[in-house]
């Protein structure tokens, strides 16, 4: 979800460090959206990850990102794929 809709929409996404490339469909040749990680932020209060969510803050906007499953480990592995160090700060939550 960007901050321009109110609609999530499904993407494909490649993590190419410093980039995070966005498809709209698996195998399209062309991005639909850049991001650089080097000017964006990714935030994720700890309480977000029990809900798979986190964001992406670029200048321009901002992108609510979803996991497709709701499972805590894939979202951490998510957020450490973006940004290491915010998965190094956040502490574990059991249930």
């Amino acid at each position: 979800m960007d901050d321009c809709s109110s609609k999530w929409s499904k993407c494909y996404v490649v993590v190419r460090k410093p980039y995070v490339l966005l498809y709209r469909q698996e195998g399209d040749p062309v991005e639909q959206f850049l991001v650089n990680l080097k000017f964006s932020k990714v935030e994720c209060p700890e309480y977000f990850v029990t809900f798979s969510v986190f964001s992406i803050r670029t200048r321009q906007c901002r992108f609510l990102v979803r996991t497709t499953t709701e499972k805590e480990e894939d979202t951490y592995d998510w957020l450490y794929a973006l940004n290491p160090l915010l998965v190094g700060s956040m502490r574990w939550v059991e249930h």
